[in-house]
């Protein structure tokens, strides 16, 4: 048998050779990262040597500019104050957008300027707002840019000020892609986004500059924010005054908007003359369906007339909620017989629906009584078509409702199926009844004109 001590020695040297190739390893690793490390701090180093420099010859513009052309910084800075000025003195977009030119124009004297805003605050796409140049403008008006255009949609990305020398120290890749994204005829030197917290409102942009980037670059800034601050107040000024000619329950624009837009209407359909309808309508027993269903329920009611009725009307017209429960139409264009057809489709379609608690109401649906006044023949004033059309609307409520009347005599019947009811008057009593025989078919018929819930200053007012 062998000696197993004979074993012994070959294993420790091999023992001892693996753990020597291990050591080597382990130094040869170590001696790399050595090596990658200082390769990596030398880089570094290299690195922050070039921004030193950068900073330095920066710094010496800035110097330049502070000791070398005195006149000119002063000059800057002189105009700068009231150039900023005219910025927050704007009151529309369209003024700001030309104030905030004038003012890069002014102190920058560049061959070419541009300001852009976003009109959404969506950060999607970029509006030309104004723009000039020396030579022929890049974009007309109103073109759109996108954040992945050129110079401009990368500072608007970066969300901070760029000059050219910004541009030029970006990766190849990111010079490459604004090189080939640059709109034609743009001519970039200095941008500064419009920022207001989390959002990019627009930029701001100088080309063919007569001053340093670095002088530029500040310059845009202190007008970019100016901007921004300006673009809030206007919003906040167009949303104050959008509230004020909206209803708030309905949507609807409001009884003030709709008088002002009806008069001025009114005076062009005169000079050009045309036609000119004007309606009141209303949901027929409404204080009874808001008494029995509740305030909350009647509420979305009207919410849900004034959704039923926008698509009916065309583009032109004016509609308006008027008071509690009614609303009133100006449709330019329209005789009194065009005006009850579209009229008439908007009772068939609020008839039709099936509103909560409609069966509950004396006529088994939701109705609408409507009346109409034509001008000239009832009035060429916003007044005198409101009293004839109100005066119809009144009639259309006496004969049953869900009907369209209008100030001369009955225009279209009523609108839902005829019910069973010991209320309605059958054709024999319409025909012996003091009404126009066109009333034949209504489901109610009060021969009488019903004005006993209008109070005398009412009477020419929609309740």
């Amino acid at each position: 048998m062998p000696d197993p001590a004979g074993a012994g020695p070959p294993i420790a040297l091999l023992a001892l050779a693996v753990l020597s190739f291990a050591v080597a390893v382990l130094a040869v690793a170590y001696a790399r990262r050595r090596v990658r490390q200082a390769d990596l701090s030398a880089r570094l180093a290299r690195q922050e040597a070039e921004r030193a420099e950068t900073a330095e010859r920066e710094l010496a513009g800035v110097r330049e500019d502070l000791t070398g052309e005195p006149d000119r910084l002063a000059t800057l800075l002189a105009d700068l104050a009231p150039a900023i000025d005219a910025v927050c003195a704007a009151k529309t977009r369209r003024d700001l957008g030309d104030a905030a030119g004038r003012a890069i124009e002014r102190v920058l004297g560049p061959g070419q300027w541009m300001v852009f805003l976003d009109p959404e605050r969506a950060g999607k796409q970029y509006v030309l707002a104004a723009t000039a140049a020396s030579r022929e403008a890049p974009w007309p008006l109103g073109a759109c840019l996108s954040p992945q255009m050129g110079r401009v949609g990368l500072a608007i990305r970066r969300r901070t000020a760029m000059v050219r020398a910004d541009f030029d120290r970006e990766p190849s890749l990111v010079r490459q892609h604004v090189d080939e994204t640059e709109p034609r005829g743009f001519r970039v030197d200095a941008v500064a986004p419009i920022v207001d917290g989390d959002h990019v409102l627009g930029a701001i942009s100088a080309g063919a500059l007569q001053v340093r980037h670095e002088s530029a670059r500040a310059a845009l800034r202190v007008i970019a924010t100016a901007v921004a601050t300006t673009l809030r107040t206007v919003e906040a000024r167009q949303r104050a005054a959008q509230l004020e000619n909206v209803d708030t329950l309905t949507g609807l624009p409001s009884r003030n908007w709709f008088n002002a837009e009806a008069a001025e209407q009114l005076y062009r359909n005169r000079e050009r003359g045309q036609a000119m309808s004007l309606a009141v309508f209303a949901v027929d027993d409404f204080r009874l369906y808001a008494g029995r269903e509740g305030p909350g329920e009647a509420q979305r009611l009207l919410q849900g007339i004034a959704y039923v009725l926008r698509p009916l009307f065309r583009e032109g017209d004016l509609v308006c909620r008027w008071t509690d429960e009614e609303f009133v139409a100006l449709m330019p264009g329209l005789d009194r017989r065009l005006a009850a057809d579209q009229l008439d489709r908007l009772r068939r379609d609020v008839t039709e629906r099936e509103w909560p608690g409609a069966a509950l109401q004396p006529c088994g649906a939701v109705t609408m009584s409507v009346g109409i006044a034509a001008g000239p023949e009832d009035g060429t004033r916003l007044e005198e078509l409101i009293d004839a059309a109100y005066r119809a609307f009144v009639r259309a409520r006496s004969y049953g409702g869900d009907r369209t009347v209008d100030d001369r005599g009955l225009v279209s019947e009523a609108a839902a199926r005829f019910v069973d009811d010991p209320m309605v008057a059958d054709e024999d009593e319409v025909a012996d009844a003091d009404v126009p025989p066109l009333v034949h078919g209504a489901r109610r018929v009060i021969p009488k004109l019903d004005t006993t819930y209008l109070d005398d200053d009412d009477a020419h007012e929609p309740r």
